[in-house]
């Protein structure tokens, strides 16, 4: 498995989408500071501020997600260089599973590194201008590390639909637009919460479709070649 994790990291060059890790921290950056900018909305927390920086990366790295699946996996369908990669010796579902697994790796570090990045800009930010009505405390350094956590395993399951997607009928443009419509769903779900935010049981439910939706990929779809 990490063989063929290696030799998918040399041949896709993942380091060409670090463009869009910065492209997501700067915008989260803007949205943040003309959000709490806005005058005529009450009084903003830190936490609202927080939840502004999950909103942009939810369009930006599930989308990227999406993206990745469709140029990484089903476009080697569509392209049928995928036989080439069936001549290896080694089972199609581990090939899958190891172009997949470095996928999420990458979509969750890019997430994580940008939280701590973005984080750090709007508690710095906050102590030199008064941005918001709180000011930083321990409680919240808490906060935005277990909200950081959780929204990566919902945006990576997310992106795990859209591989499930994507791979129905091997369709790059299911595999993109799939991801606008997951984020909306995301949306709705979250808006009906009293905090605003995923609850482990909205996690589990992300989480349980995702593996579900990649076992039945792997067990009837990826042998699939038109």
């Amino acid at each position: 498995m990490l063989r063929f994790m290696r030799l998918e990291l040399k041949k896709t060059r993942f380091q060409n989408y670090a463009l869009v890790f910065v492209l997501a921290v700067v915008l989260s950056m803007l949205f943040t500071a003309v959000s709490l900018h806005d005058t005529s909305a009450k009084a903003h927390t830190l936490r609202e501020a927080f939840r502004v920086i999950e909103m942009v990366f939810a369009f930006v790295f599930v989308i990227l997600f999406s993206v990745l699946n469709a140029s990484v996996i089903i476009s080697e369908y569509t392209n049928k260089t995928i036989r080439v990669m069936f001549t290896y010796p080694a089972g199609r579902k581990q090939i899958i599973l190891a172009k997949l697994l470095l996928i999420t790796a990458l979509v969750a570090s890019f997430l994580l590194a940008g939280y701590a990045v973005c984080g750090t800009y709007l508690v710095c930010m906050n102590e030199r201008f008064h941005w918001t009505a709180d000011t930083f405390q321990p409680a919240l350094l808490t906060y935005m590390i277990s909200r950081a956590f959780a929204t990566t395993v919902v945006f990576c399951a997310l992106g795990l639909w859209t591989f499930t997607a994507g791979m129905w009928k091997k369709s790059v443009p299911a595999a993109i637009t799939s991801s606008v419509l997951f984020i909306y769903i995301r949306q709705i779900a979250v808006a009906s919460t009293a905090a605003y935010e995923e609850n482990i049981w909205l996690i589990l439910a992300a989480v349980l479709i995702a593996f579900g939706g990649v076992w039945y990929t792997l067990e009837h779809k990826i042998s699939d070649i038109d």
